[in-house]
């Protein structure tokens, strides 16, 4: 029997007393005296109870044992990461995370039903052969990862497997109704924010605030700039004196990297030598003799780099003799990493290799590519496709991705704002001192 069980039995029995003791006293003043005694009580369940709440609302809540059984879940999970949450302070943010996301669910599953939103018997029924393929699977998956060696006999193994599950609260039940309230929440989420279309003045204040963001953040960050157009970022605003360009990377093979970045490593330490204090009873070299060792590795260095100009001196004939760059590029570029849209580069790069910087900037037309160059991955072709205007990209240019992005935004203001409504119309409140 829990506390608040405990107390109303304890209530019952009060009344039932002081029922009987009516007939010896005035009858006024025994209800008055019970009635009083009644509020004490109630009022002392009430406290009792809500040390076992995170959260209440008008209609339902969230039990501390609960909240703490999923915080601590996140414990585990960032603990495998080597994060500790109260070495990093995090404690109280992830605390209070949790506490918003389950009350939330509820009060959304909640207003599911006052809505008359509900589960057809169509969609229950796909649901329930969703989670059984899915709890299947999972089953299978354990068994095979860590309970084939222990149970040569599969059923028995399937069934260690299916029991470990089902005790970490990954069962059939749990995915039944992880599915159910996923469909829920998605329909409430529908509901609320159905008719939500964006306007011209909304499309045009999410371009004004992207533009001034983007200013704001690459103006005088070009490892941002670089960074974000390289990942596909939607940009708005370009800083002055970059280009575009592509390449064809003929790449060092898995011997030469480990070739040149030996010969890098003594020329560095070579050039250390040269300006650096030498140790105390050790006779400083002459510069002539480094200068000479540093010159034998650059010469290693022009004989790894010989190694790709066959293929290099091939494809740049090709380009002289008219075949198309893209194509090329298809064929031959080694960068898995490059889109279509190719590198932002200017004279002030900070992202790209120094060879690779000068290299591009070295070329003076567009449509042109450069000379060899010579960089860390290996040997680099590179082509001048255009000039990136700077300043605003034009509203029209990007009017698709920044409808969508204002449509979005707009979509969840909305939901978010009548869940605040919700939240504020059903009393919510939260305990975060009963973690």
């Amino acid at each position: 029997m829990n506390l608040k069980r405990f107390l109303c039995a304890l209530l019952c029995a009060l009344i039932a007393v002081s029922g009987m003791a009516m007939a010896e006293d005035p009858k006024d003043q025994r209800i008055a005296e019970l009635e009083q005694q009644v509020a004490e009580l109630t009022a002392q369940v009430e406290e009792y109870h809500r040390k076992e709440l995170v959260a209440e609302f008008d209609g339902g809540e969230v039990m501390a044992a609960d909240a703490q059984a999923q915080y601590a879940a996140y414990e585990q999970m960032y603990q495998q990461y080597g994060i500790s949450l109260k070495d990093y302070g995090m404690e109280d943010t992830v605390k209070q995370q949790v506490a918003t996301d389950m009350v939330e669910e509820k009060i959304v599953l909640f207003m599911a039903d006052k809505l008359g939103i509900a589960l057809s018997d169509e969609a229950r029924a796909q649901f329930e052969t969703e989670a059984s393929e899915a709890y299947e699977s999972t089953v299978k998956m354990y068994y095979e990862q860590y309970f084939k060696e222990s149970y040569p006999v599969e059923a028995e193994g399937l069934a260690a497997s299916a029991e470990y599950l089902n005790g970490m609260g990954y069962g059939y039940d749990e995915l039944l109704d992880s599915h159910i309230k996923s469909y829920l929440r998605d329909e409430v989420y529908n509901h609320v924010t159905s008719g939500v279309a964006v306007t011209e003045e909304d499309v045009k204040a999410s371009y004004d605030e992207l533009v001034k963001g983007d200013e704001e953040n690459y103006k005088d960050n070009p490892s941002a700039y670089e960074n974000a157009r390289s990942n596909g970022t939607l940009i708005a605003w370009n800083p002055e004196g970059y280009r575009a360009v592509k390449h064809i990377l003929f790449k060092f093979d898995e011997d030469q990297s480990a070739r040149y970045a030996d010969l890098i490593g003594k020329k560095d330490a070579l050039n250390t030598e040269k300006t650096a204090e030498p140790e105390e009873g050790v006779e400083k070299r002459e510069d002539a003799v480094i200068d000479g060792e540093i010159a034998a590795i650059d010469q290693q260095l022009d004989a790894l780099y010989q190694e790709l100009m066959p293929e290099v001196e091939a494809a740049e004939a090709r380009f002289n003799d008219g075949e198309d760059i893209n194509a090329l590029i298809a064929e031959l570029n080694e960068d898995t990493g490059m889109t279509e849209d190719g590198y932002a580069v200017a004279a002030n790069s900070a992202l790209w290799d120094p060879a690779f910087t000068a290299g591009a900037m070295a070329i003076p037309e567009i449509g042109g590519i450069s000379e060899p160059v010579r960089g860390i991955y290996g040997v680099h072709l590179i082509y001048y496709m255009a000039d990136i205007p700077a300043g605003a990209v034009p509203l029209e240019e990007l009017r698709a991705e920044i409808e969508a992005t204002a449509l979005d935004d707009k979509l969840e203001k909305t939901y978010s704002g009548q869940l605040d409504a919700w939240k504020q119309e059903l009393n919510l409140k939260i305990y975060l001192e009963n973690f």
